[in-house]
């Protein structure tokens, strides 16, 4: 089914209008759809080209939190920004690991070139064997969390929701409703690195993995394999303190 829009075809909380959701990534007829836009997302895959038996995004009805998932292998997919990080927001997503936890940090979340010139200028949530932690930047400092060990916010078995909130100069992630990180040092909007790449790549958000080295655009080692299920993105702080998380896919609002 090419060139359909989707965005008709799914509930909305209050009937037509859209005004929170930003992105909400969805498979759909074999495709992963943008439910807000109604179509796949621009520049939406990158692979690590360093073996050809992985760099793969695949759509996945077996593995699954509730409909079907995007199973994502050494990969990434990275949408273009509208850069919705000046102002409130929440990032939100639910993951299970493909197989054990990665010896070096990796993300989950990233936006910016977390290893390059632009470090100061990323926003970003991941984790290794050892940590769990965020980054976050705006152009002059990074500020970065960690907490504890990573076995104990990443659950091998099954689904976990994360959840990155800013709210007002407070940015928090939530693992499962409960909250973990806090980074309060952030007093202004986050670093626009839009002059810094040329195509805007580092500047998009990429789920699965990140790191782009600016300016060839080559995916870093560094991916969480895993499955992916109900990206969302939207421009307010949805959770404001500890919550339930989600019991059922998200309606468009």
């Amino acid at each position: 089914m090419a060139n359909v829009n989707y965005s008709s075809i799914f509930p909305t909380s209050s009937g037509t209008t859209v005004t929170n959701t930003l992105l909400l990534l969805r498979p759909v007829d074999g495709k992963i759809i943008d439910l807000v836009s109604g179509y796949e997302p621009t520049k939406m895959f990158y692979y690590n080209s360093s073996s050809s038996s992985n760099g793969k995004i695949t759509i996945d009805s077996l593995t699954k939190k509730f409909n079907t998932s995007i199973k994502i292998q050494s990969a990434l997919l990275n949408t273009l920004s509208n850069h919705f990080y000046n102002s409130n927001f929440t990032i939100e997503l639910w993951y299970k690991p493909l197989s054990g936890l990665p010896s070096t940090f990796n993300p989950l979340i990233a936006r910016g070139d977390i290893t390059g010139s632009s470090v100061k200028s990323t926003l970003y949530l991941g984790f290794s064997s050892s940590n769990f932690g965020m980054g976050i930047g705006d152009g002059t400092n990074l500020y970065d969390a960690f907490i504890g060990t990573a076995p104990n916010f990443i659950n091998t078995s099954s689904f976990t929701h994360y959840a990155i909130v800013r709210n007002s100069n407070i940015i928090k992630t939530y693992v499962n409703g409960t909250l973990k990180l806090t980074s309060t040092a952030i007093n202004q909007p986050l670093y626009d690195i839009r002059n810094q790449v040329a195509d805007k790549i580092s500047d998009g958000l990429s789920f699965g993995g990140g790191l782009f080295s600016v300016p060839s655009n080559t995916l870093n080692t560094r991916a969480n394999s895993g499955w992916y299920e109900e990206i969302r993105v939207s421009n307010l702080a949805r959770y404001t303190s500890e919550f339930t998380p989600p019991t059922a896919p998200f309606i468009l609002d």
